[in-house]
């Protein structure tokens, strides 16, 4: 087995390659990489000279035609977040919500943006992205790093790879089995004790993610808040790992579940997850 790491999308990504030569290796690898610059070039959010911002955060008409990549991506986000609990217009507010001071106005930003937010706020027309309000904007934070997995697996099939798997930050897709004909075991920490292992999930020819509100909170004296922004306090589950065909179909999912646990999975995928109390539940798509 070959490994090879490196660092993007303020994560760690590692690329296992267990039936690679060594220069078959090194190439796929500096192929994925420059993949994956090309998508954080394109999508930063916090970039002021990305495609993202440079064509839809700082647009000046509300009708936007798309290009072929990038229409595909928000026709997938689409179909599969029709009941607004994932939701990519969160980058409205997301900027003023780091500033903020305290919980209460964490609330009172959120409650501001209501009226320019959420999956009616924007449409797809053919290939044109049209939006009803000059406020909404985009964060693909929650969708990149998964489409670049999903990327990074069809370099390494196109390679004639048949047993590998790559990492991104714990987004997860394993292509084929271990040599040995065993399935690839991803370890799932516990959102109670992130530090601990809580359970492990296979994975043939699928990939996986993990949403938990214990990944990352703004902490404020009169309280604090998850990263997926959307969700409530009193969220059903703290945790959600979501395994399907994509990397970006599970993400969607994984993160709809922390904001609606009746978030209904589609046919192939499953689910583990966590509830408040620390016990597991098996979902399955219809």
């Amino acid at each position: 087995m070959i490994k090879h790491r490196f660092s993007a999308m303020t994560t760690e990504c590692e690329l296992m390659f267990y039936d690679a030569s060594e220069s078959q290796a090194k190439q796929l690898a500096n192929a994925i990489e420059t993949r994956v610059a090309e998508l954080v070039q394109r999508y930063n959010f916090h970039s002021d000279d990305s495609l993202l911002n440079n064509t839809i955060n700082n647009r000046e008409k509300q009708s936007i035609l798309l290009d072929q990549e990038l229409l595909a991506i928000l026709q997938r986000v689409r179909q599969h977040s029709a009941s607004g609990a994932f939701d990519i217009t969160v980058g409205s507010y997301s900027k003023a919500m780091r500033l903020a001071q305290s919980r209460s106005e964490a609330d009172a930003i959120r409650h501001e943006a209501s009226s320019y937010v959420g999956i009616t706020a924007w449409q797809i027309d053919g290939n044109t992205l049209q939006f009803n309000h000059p406020q909404t904007q985009f964060d693909l934070g929650g969708v990149i790093k998964e489409f670049a997995v999903d990327e990074a697996a069809s370099l390494v099939r196109a390679a004639g790879l048949h047993s590998a798997l790559i990492n991104f930050g714990g987004d997860m897709a394993a292509i084929g089995k271990k040599p040995d004909g065993s399935r690839f075991i991803a370890a799932i920490p516990n959102p109670l004790a992130s530090e601990q292992l809580l359970f492990g999930m296979d994975l043939e020819n699928q990939a996986l993610t993990t949403s938990a509100h214990y990944a990352r909170r703004n902490q404020w004296s009169d309280g604090d808040v998850s990263h997926v922004v959307n969700a409530a306090s009193d969220a059903a589950y703290i945790s959600a790992s979501v395994v399907s065909a994509s990397a970006l179909l599970s993400g969607i999912y994984s993160t709809s579940l922390l904001v609606d646990s009746h978030t209904r999975l589609p046919a192939g995928a499953h689910a583990v997850v966590v509830d408040r109390q620390g016990q597991l539940h098996s979902l399955t798509g219809e």
